[in-house]
């Protein structure tokens, strides 16, 4: 049986992913009609075609915890293991916009929310019977 909070972390992987997957087109479109001088087709087509990777790897991962794949495992690791650098960073006051979160960073308070929450699902993670539903 599912772990309850891999349930949740899962399908809130599987909206976020569907949310990533609309900033992919606003970020297409508002990039295009910025820059619709030469080139900006291309420049848009590269800034949305990144962030539609990151929707689509998003809900990839969320299905993957969803379903108890072990590849899924490791992205949430490294995912939060990459959030906690980036709450690090937040913390000394440098502005970031985390992919995996969303969270605008503008000094300590923001990069104390990362933290805590991706030292939690990293800790989570690493529970003995959430390592056994994905076969680690």
């Amino acid at each position: 049986m599912r772990p309850f909070l891999v349930s949740v972390i899962g399908y809130l992987e599987l909206l976020w992913g569907f949310v990533t997957l609309i900033w992919a087109g606003i970020a297409f479109f508002s990039t295009w009609f910025a820059g619709a001088g030469s080139g900006g087709f291309f420049v848009a087509l590269g800034v949305g075609g990144f962030v539609l990777l990151v929707a689509l790897i998003t809900m990839a991962v969320g299905y993957g915890l969803l379903t108890g794949e072990g590849w899924a495992w490791t992205f949430g690791v490294a995912i939060s293991v990459i959030n906690l650098i980036v709450g690090l960073v937040q913390i000394f006051g440098a502005n970031i916009n985390t992919l995996h979160l969303g969270v605008l960073g503008v000094g300590g308070f923001t990069g104390f929310g990362t933290l805590i929450i991706n030292g939690l699902v990293l800790y989570y993670l690493y529970r003995p019977n959430v390592r056994g539903f994905f076969g680690k």
